[in-house]
């Protein structure tokens, strides 16, 4: 009998048990049931032709199974334990992992599934087997406070360990991960928490551990890679003819996404020979086309004309070469407000990829959320922005938010509460503004408090220390009625403050002087003084003087001997100012000069209106 019948009388030709090789004096001895493949802790895939053909039939026992075949052993049969250590850390057997608990000791019990008493263990040194039931104690926390507990078997112990930190860095087998509140409530209810590691080589129904990940996987969904850009105008997924109608079509470019594998997702253009496919159009599921201006009613049926509105753009990556359409979801509902289509107010987006696509065949992925603007009356179908999906899960993509690319927010779509008592609530309102204006608030560096334009407007020190100015209420005779509100009056230059709802005090701009020279031989000219020396600049700005009789003249003059316009004085009392060197500084002494007289006046009776300025 050639090594060929042995092997596929044996029913061996995709695995081989490792742990049965025994390799020494220049041989290698396979000790296998007749009736069926043997199985260990220590599988790999082998093709029949590639390891038993490299040795010569020698010897064999055929009732008890065992062959030996002698030849020298090739470098590639010595890699095959390194391909056994894919399965280091593991049981081959399935097992159950449970909590007991007297009121006092919370136990973790252990046994294999198949209550054979025994779990085979792989480790990097080879198999072992670890005798079951066997149990340990792990560490209870409390009902409010429960205790993780880690539980494992080291490669160097073989023997059950718990840790409530962490998984150990060294080599194990992970048995389970456990929330353990107190004893007394896992003996009356149970753990809050139990996950068994279970890793095995086959499960009850004889499936494979492989076909469990890779199903586990591809549960998750299809995952995008590269490509899929838009390709249209200016880059975007539409081409657009202007016509009446408009043609929009999608096109993209090709792109990488993955199921389980690499798939190949090709370009799409709709102008030409691809198609796209609209998922959810009312009584038409599926329904295919080329133009989206064909598609002017929402998923409910009703009339998307006139109005913004998003369309949900996925793709399935199918089987290379295979159909691929770029799928449509349509929205529920659309809206005559641009912001509110962007925002997505009212819930309108459909991101739901189903499940054929998304959990079934991990085919599906999103591309693009695009926001339409149809116009009847040019019928007009318009792109007006683009929210970038892909690498989005559909939970991920709710709302118009887009995970994060959505940056404008209409003002009644959001408010802040408090984090202790929710019913206190602020929110924004940007009515106020003016139209096509937008308004930039910028924070200072520090902390404080918002003050208001009406209402409580906070208690504490305001520190203005900071501040180059501070502009206060002003105003043609503006209104203070309360105690401590400030304004100036702006008719006549007044600070004036209320000292209570009907009384206040004004501080004027200007101060006055009053001066009265009297001769009954008044000839040549006058110096009168303007009270000392100044204590602060100021400017002397008006006079209006009464003369007893006949005319005069009078003009300013300051230390240095300049002399301020001169003014003419008579009968009629009048204001007039003065507009030249009439400006004093600090410790000037400001004199008036009354000269020229005529026709015999006696006396002049004068009133000076003057500022002071900053200093």
């Amino acid at each position: 009998m050639d090594s060929h019948n042995i092997l596929n009388m044996n029913k061996l030709q995709i695995i081989a048990f490792i742990g049965g090789l025994i390799i020494g004096g220049g041989a290698m001895t396979v000790l296998m049931n007749r009736e069926d493949p043997p199985i260990g802790a220590g599988l790999v895939l082998i093709q029949t032709n590639q390891i038993v053909d490299s040795y010569l039939l020698n010897t064999g026992d055929t009732s008890t199974g065992a062959y030996t075949f002698a030849g020298q052993i090739t470098s590639e049969t010595k890699n095959l334990s390194n391909y056994a250590d894919f399965f280091n850390g593991t049981f081959l057997e399935a097992f159950d992992a449970t909590t007991t608990s007297d009121g006092s000791i919370v136990t973790l019990n252990l046994q294999d599934k198949a209550t054979n008493n025994a779990l085979t263990m792989r480790f990097s040194d080879g198999d072992g087997t670890l005798v079951t039931p066997t149990s340990t104690a792990l560490t209870a926390g409390t009902d409010a406070s429960p205790t993780e507990n880690y539980v494992y078997i080291l490669k160097t112990t073989d023997a059950l360990t718990v840790s409530t930190s962490d998984w150990p860095a060294t080599e194990h087998i992970k048995v389970a991960y456990l929330l353990v509140p107190s004893a007394t409530f896992v003996q009356n209810t149970g753990v809050y928490l139990n996950q068994n590691w279970n890793d095995g080589a086959m499960g009850s129904t004889n499936q494979g551990h492989l076909s469990h990940i890779t199903e586990q996987l591809r549960l998750s969904g299809a995952v995008y890679h590269s490509g899929v850009d838009g390709n249209g105008d200016s880059s975007t997924y539409v081409v657009r003819t202007d016509a009446a109608p408009d043609t929009v079509t999608l096109k993209s470019t090709a792109g990488v996404v993955f199921q389980m594998h690499r798939q190949a997702y090709p370009a799409q253009d709709t102008s030409g020979s691809d198609i796209f496919t609209v998922v959810n159009e009312n009584g038409n599921a599926h329904a295919t086309g080329t133009d989206l201006y064909n598609f002017l009613s929402d998923a409910d049926g009703d009339s998307m004309s006139n109005n913004y509105y998003n369309l949900v753009l996925w793709g399935s990556a199918n089987k290379t070469g295979s159909l691929s359409p770029i799928k449509i979801n349509l929205p529920t509902c659309s809206y005559n407000k641009l912001a509110d289509a962007k925002q997505d107010t009212s819930g309108c987006d459909v991101f739901t990829i189903p499940d054929a696509f998304l959990r079934e065949s991990s085919t599906g992925f999103l591309i693009a959320r695009l926001t339409m603007d149809h116009t009847a009356a040019g019928q007009d179908l318009e792109l007006n922005s683009t929210v970038d999906l892909r690498g989005l899960t559909p939970a991920g993509a709710t709302g118009g938010t887009a995970a994060g690319n959505l940056t404008d927010f209409a003002d009644n779509t959001f408010t802040v509460f408090d984090d202790l008592d929710v019913t206190k609530i602020l929110a924004f309102q940007a009515s106020g503004i003016t139209t096509a204006t937008t308004r930039t608030l910028t924070i200072p560096d520090a902390n404080g408090t918002i003050a208001l334009t009406n209402g409580n407007v906070g208690t504490g020190v305001w520190d203005l220390g900071g501040a180059t100015s501070v502009e206060i209420v002003n105003g043609a005779s503006p209104t203070v009625n309360v105690a401590g509100e400030i304004a100036l009056d702006t008719t006549a230059n007044q600070l004036v403050i209320a000292t209570s709802t009907a009384s206040e005090i004004v501080i004027p701009n200007v101060q006055y002087s009053r001066f009265h020279y009297a001769s009954s031989t008044w000839t040549g000219t006058t110096t009168l003084g303007f009270g000392g020396a100044t204590l602060a600049p100021l400017t002397i700005q008006k006079v209006n003087c009464y003369l007893s009789a006949g005319t005069a003249k009078l003009s300013l003059k300051d230390d240095a001997g300049n002399i301020s316009n001169t003014l003419a004085l008579t009968t009629s009392t009048s204001t007039q100012a003065f507009t030249t060197n009439n400006g004093f500084n600090i410790d000037d002494s400001p004199v008036i000069q009354i000269g020229t007289p005529a026709s015999s006046p006696q006396s002049v009776s004068c009133t000076l209106e003057y500022t002071y300025d900053r200093q």
